[in-house]
């Protein structure tokens, strides 16, 4: 009887929006932020020990980092945190990222209102806020906020696959930060090619924004792939 309650919970809070949706989150900060290293074996039936859940919620979240490369699947050994991309690999995600980022605030820039400007404008001075914590305290935190300055400037495109590639896209990028970022020294230029985009869309001009986007999305990459090298990748 209680095997099949705890069942009949797992199921019914079932991702989207149950047990699963919320370990998969839980886990994927593990990953990024590094509490879990590369190559770890990852114990099923410990996790679902762990946050008292039988392992049906857990295998789900596993098969959804999977999907999204945070974790690897080998027949007979089960789960493992994926190794970091390769620097060739990074270099790819950036130019694709390249391709989707100007054309998305292209778009975008037809589109924005002045409700989204004013929720834009407030993770850009979230980020540039940063700048007088301590830089232990921020290397998380930057990553949250940039990745949803660009992803509200997906969202406000309105191509719904082309907000799918990026969720997938980012994934790696962040990884790639948290491992081979850091500090944030070049916290100063994110805040000023951030701030170059939110005056293109504040002036609904998609040529300057798509311009602004290309000129960011180009040294961010640069940024990114110049400390990733720099660690041996």
């Amino acid at each position: 009887m209680v095997s099949e309650v705890r069942r009949s919970l797992d199921q019914s809070m079932a991702w989207p929006g149950g047990r699963a949706d919320v370990l998969y989150e839980r886990f994927k900060t593990c990953i990024i932020d590094r509490q879990w290293p590369p190559g770890r074996h990852i114990n099923i039936n410990r996790l679902a020990a762990e946050h008292n859940v039988s392992i049906t919620p857990v295998r789900e979240a596993l098969a959804r980092l999977s999907a999204d490369r945070l974790v690897v699947s080998s027949p007979n050994k089960g789960y493992t945190v994926a190794p970091p991309p390769s620097a060739s690999r990074l270099a790819d995600l950036c130019t694709v990222r390249l391709l989707l980022e100007a054309h998305a605030a292209r778009g975008a820039a037809g589109r924005i209102t002045p409700r989204d400007l004013a929720a834009l404008r407030s993770v850009h001075e979230s980020i540039a806020a940063l700048a007088e914590k301590p830089a232990g305290e921020v290397r998380f935190a930057f990553a949250a906020l940039n990745r949803s300055f660009h992803q509200q400037i997906f969202k406000l495109n309105g191509n719904g696959v082309l907000c799918e590639l990026y969720d997938q896209l980012q994934y790696h990028a962040l990884i790639g930060h948290v491992y081979h970022t850091h500090g944030l020294t070049h916290l100063p230029e994110v805040v000023a090619e951030h701030g170059a985009i939110l005056a293109a869309l504040t002036a609904s001009d998609p040529d300057l924004a798509e311009e602004a986007m290309r000129r960011h999305v180009e040294q961010g990459s640069r940024r990114l792939l110049d400390g990733y090298r720099s660690n041996g990748r």
